[in-house]
């Protein structure tokens, strides 16, 4: 009850909303009172969207976005990530009934692609806004959502569609035309665009269909490829071409896509180019004649229910344990089924019982209008539903008497007359399920005591009815009991009081725990939290510098924390993807961020029973990582939907630091102490850096300069002198950042009352007492370069030529190196092996990215670049199909070694081994070249040397449709203490691994 009260003092109006925008997809969304009756003394609450868009900048979104970032669709596509989930194009967001089939999704279940704008600097965009994305349906989004959720069948959630009216005047068979907005932002040059318009004119779930109107024909791709000129900055108005609608039911709704881009449209189906446009904007729009489509409000109960997502036991009696008696109402839905819980899909609204309804998609997990799931089981909460108020809570019950119980009933505005079905079931005998019988004298009392009971609701307004008249058993009237009343548009299907297997249409069920005539507890008003208005500041500062005082806020008292950074030992026991974040499946994470589940290690979980200290400037509150209340509205990672990076209060230390390769280097961050603090209070700061991306912290790297530790800032203490907000900078720190696999990084800051003991990230079994754990995905490629220098090993020595009249030309190319180094190529990783007793490199290459697949012919090693210069190489193994050859400069002096093919390029995910002996010092650093078919040079990278057994690990080639068929079992089944893993090495190919229990494609596994 302790944590009840506490979390809901702490959740704001506001958070309300963003959980019923985020439940249903439908941008930012206000709660507002549905016209039932002038008359009507109680109105309910129904989802309003609101337009134009509010973006809240505390949780993520902005007005507008200055630089670039891929954009996408956010209409529905079941040929998505989640294993083609199917989704629903009428009505949106289901019931299931016309499946779609729009490309939106890029990557999975391509071609048709999906309209990917790579926007690497912003020129253009339609309207006022646009929203970054990596994919539709799965990682980084800005919003913070993905466009759309194929789980829950959920599109329309990209938060800046706002470049044409959403719900246009498309007149039936009659040219018409449209007016669209484009914005092109500071900097941006004078540009040709291309406009597309797509609508699905038969609402069958796709485009690309040609329909016929009198005397002419409608296509659905509308307008194709219109060309506009854009003079440089600036907002601008353009009307479409004229094209002909087919819609003859204006009233019904339609999806339909404008597209702005750097060249033209190819497709009718409104899909994109297989590489993606480089600029541009693609806005989806669910249209519904000249009114906004009416938000769906799902229902279910919130009785305890032990077949729940987490197939976790929860208890009946006592309500919330300890444990007794077992719980086995049917309240879950789509876990542990059947018995199914009784779902209201309520699309639209038509009516429910009492004055309110919120709106939940699932019992105990996912997005929840209240805020919180109906049910948790991890802390065995039922009864957390805030609109159960169709009747008495505490009726009389009489043992054995006949009773009728009277109830309230709300149609909303625009609800037709029509009959519903009422239902009451009781657990007379408390053994936790209804549907038993028993004998009273003379009679039988049933635990399914109202069955099917028929009303008629005339249409909109509130209704007292009486439920037909049944036999309690109830001998001992003081003891708890659950018990479950049901509005819905069909008779229930049976005694359990569950609900059909497809859930009802409309309706609502609501359930009670009835303890003689004591009254309810009163819930506290959610009360919301002040954001802090100051801004930390940018010059870095060698001593802390209070700023200014907090206020104190409400919630002060109690805001437990944990981060945010992936975890596959999750509640949910779903496996999670570090690299890329959010998947597909890739590089495993095994980060410790949920503190109950999979401990050790365990995550940090700070009390903070009193906030007295946080990084940053706010801080959000969790009882779990991934399960629970959170005053965020959603859980810091929700393992079901591989998404982690959901905590909005990470604001401690500057996203995107500057991290170069064995670099020295120093962060700032910002500590903010609240007026709780005593004076001069001592805290501990540490930092840990995937350096390896291995998706786990705690690994040692060497640089030439000295060790480069993940654990990167150990336990440094600081002191607080008392309020306000300050400034410090973390001790000096090598950085170990070749970025092997991906450009990005996952690392974790935390501040705690106690120093950091475990090389992982972990914090203690018994949880800090105050502090905070802030987790960061840097994307070095998304920085902007001016903020991010290259990283490229630095060079101290160039090649010397001597020229000569006499040189004689040779017949194979010769590329003369320059002083101008060229620039680090991404998407290559190397590494190699030195025998310092024969002076043998074994150096393998693989190239990770699909843009380099097939473009590598050269690999050219010149000796006087790298560190210390060699005096030669001579090659001793040559891959298949490459020739080795000496680089000479013009007067014939041999200034390097090169392998060149004519025709087997390097391929992406196929690593291949160089075999050369070197005569010199060879350091743990390879620097080569690397040239087109033409040869010349694309580009540098680096090899790093391997001089320690490490444990095994995969690195993905992500995106690829390439599956590599080894006889090797799947990594799941091999453990370090259970091989040799010395030398044994596998390369040339892919390994299968199991992921999510698939196959995933193309993993190359070194076993070093």
């Amino acid at each position: 009850m302790r944590m009840r009260t506490q979390f809901k003092l702490a959740i704001a109006l506001g958070l309300l909303l963003m959980a019923l925008s985020l439940a249903f997809g439908m941008g930012p969304l206000t709660l507002a009172q549905n016209d039932v009756d002038s008359n009507a003394a109680a109105r309910p609450l129904q989802l309003t969207p609101v337009r134009p868009l509010i973006f809240l900048p505390g949780l993520g979104h902005v007005i507008a976005l200055p630089k670039g970032g891929r954009d996408l669709g956010d209409a529905p596509d079941s040929s998505n990530t989640f294993n083609n989930t199917p989704m629903t194009a009428y009505p949106a967001g289901g019931p299931p009934g016309v499946a779609a089939d729009f490309p939106t999704v890029y990557k999975m279940g391509s071609p048709p692609y999906g309209p990917l704008h790579k926007n690497i600097r912003l020129r253009y965009y339609l309207g006022a806004s646009i929203t970054r994305e990596r994919e539709a349906d799965v990682g980084w989004d800005q919003d913070p959502t993905n466009n759309i959720l194929p789980r829950l069948d959920a599109p329309n959630r990209d938060g800046g569609d706002d470049g044409v009216h959403p719900n246009p005047q498309l007149p039936d068979c009659t040219p018409t035309k449209l007016t669209f907005t484009v914005t092109a932002p500071a900097g941006a040059p004078a540009s040709k665009a291309f406009v597309n318009l797509w609508f699905d004119w038969n609402r069958n779930g796709r485009w690309g269909d040609k329909l016929q109107c009198p005397g002419a024909v409608a296509p659905e791709w509308a307008v194709q490829n219109q060309q506009i000129d854009l003079p440089g900055p600036g907002t601008y108005t353009f009307t479409t071409l004229a094209f002909l609608p087919y819609n003859p039911d204006p009233d019904k709704c339609l999806w339909w896509r404008i597209t702005l881009s750097d060249r033209p449209a190819t497709h009718s189906d409104g899909s994109g180019p297989a590489s993606g446009w480089d600029y541009g904007e693609t806005e989806d729009y669910y249209a519904c004649g000249e009114d906004e489509p009416k938000e769906p409000q799902p229902d279910l109960g919130d009785a305890p229910d032990s077949s729940n997502s987490f197939s976790l036991p929860m208890t009946a009696y006592p309500m919330g344990g300890p444990p007794g008696v077992l719980a086995d109402y049917p309240s879950v839905f789509a876990a542990g089924s059947p018995p199914f819980g009784p779902l209201h899909w309520n699309m639209p609204v038509q009516y429910f019982l009492g004055a309110g309804l919120s709106a939940e998609r699932e019992a105990d997990v996912g997005p929840d209008a209240d805020p919180s799931n109906n049910i948790l089981p991890l802390f065995d909460k039922p009864d957390q539903d805030l609109r159960d108020d169709g009747l008495n809570p505490n009726p009389t019950l009489p043992d054995c008497k006949p009773i009728q119980l009277a109830f309230t009933v709300t149609a909303v505005s625009g609800a037709a007359p029509q009959q519903a079905f009422v239902n009451l079931w009781f657990d007379w005998d408390r053994n936790g399920s209804w549907g038993q019988s028993f004998d009273c004298p003379g009679a039988v009392a049933n635990e399914w005591a109202v069955q099917n009971q028929p009303i008629f609701i005339p249409g909109p307004g509130t209704y007292s009815f009486n439920t037909i008249t049944f036999l309690p058993y109830n001998p001992d009237p003081d003891r708890c009991m659950w018990w479950r009343i049901t509005l819905s548009d069909q008779p229930a299907p049976g005694p359990d009081g569950g609900g059909p297997p497809k859930g009802y249409k409309y309706g609502e069920t609501e359930d009670y725990y009835t303890c003689s005539e004591i009254e309810p507890t009163a819930t506290p008003t959610p009360t919301p939290t002040p954001s802090p208005t100051n801004i930390p500041t940018e010059t870095p500062t060698p001593t802390p510098t209070p700023t200014e005082t907090p206020t104190p806020r409400p919630g002060e008292e109690a805001q437990s924390d944990l981060g945010d950074a992936p975890d596959s030992t999750n509640n949910a026991n779903m496996p999670m993807t570090a690299y890329p974040k959010g998947g597909p499946p890739g590089i495993l994470a095994d980060y410790p961020t949920v503190f109950f589940t999979g401990s050790p290690p365990f995550g940090p979980k700070h009390a903070n029973a009193q906030v007295l200290f946080f990084l940053g400037q706010q801080i959000t509150a969790e009882q779990e990582a991934d399960v629970g209340p959170d005053v965020d509205v959603v859980n810091n990672i929700v393992p079901g939907q591989n998404a982690p990076d959901l905590d909005n209060g990470d604001d401690g230390v500057n996203p995107n630091p500057a991290l170069i390769h064995c670099k020295p280097v120093q962060l700032q961050y910002i500590v903010t102490a609240t007026t709780n603090i005593p004076a001069n209070q001592k805290a501990y700061v540490n930092f840990w850096f995937d350096w390896d991306r291995s998706g786990n912290w705690g690994q040692t790297f060497d640089c030439p300069e000295g060790a480069a530790p993940e654990w990167a800032v150990q336990n440094q203490a600081i002191i607080l002198p008392g309020p306000g907000v300050h400034t410090f900078q973390t001790p000096i720190f090598l950085p170990f950042n070749l970025a092997f696999d991906y450009p990005c990084i996952w690392w974790r800051v935390t501040i705690s009352d106690q120093p950091a003991t475990m090389p992982d990230g972990s914090g203690p079994a018994n949880g800090y007492k105050y502090g905070e754990t802030e987790d960061y995905y840097t994307c070095f490629a998304d920085v902007d370069p001016t903020m991010t220098p290259t990283l490229t090993p630095t060079i101290t020595s160039t090649p010397t030529v001597t020229p000569t009249p006499t040189a004689t030309p040779t017949l194979t190319p010769t590329i003369t190196p320059t002083p101008t180094r060229p620039p680090v190529i991404t998407g290559v990783s190397s590494t190699f092996r030195f025998d310092p007793a024969t002076g043998q490199v074994d150096m393998t290459v693989h190239v990770q990215s699909r843009e380099l697949d097939a473009v590598i012919y050269d690999i050219e090693i010149y000796f006087g670049v790298q560190e210390p210069p060699w005096t030669g190489a001579i090659p001793q193994d040559n891959p298949p199909g490459w020739t080795a050859e000496p680089i000479k400069d013009d007067n014939g002096q041999v200034i390097g070694v090169r392998w060149v093919t004519a025709s087997n390029p390097l391929k992406t995910c196929a690593p291949v081994d160089f075999v050369y002996v070197v005569n010199g010092d060879v350091a743990d650093f390879i620097t080569f070249y690397l040239t087109d078919e033409n040869h010349n040079i694309i580009g540098q990278s680096t090899s790093q040397r391997i001089t320690q057994a490490r444990t095994p690990r995969a690195r993905p080639c992500i995106g690829l449709a390439r599956v590599c068929h080894l006889g090797l079992p799947a990594l799941s089944a091999l453990r370090p203490n259970s091989l040799n893993l010395h030398a044994a090495r596998i390369h040339r190919g892919c390994a299968p691994r199991r992921v999510y229990g698939k196959l995933a494609h193309c993993m190359v596994v070194r076993f070093v």
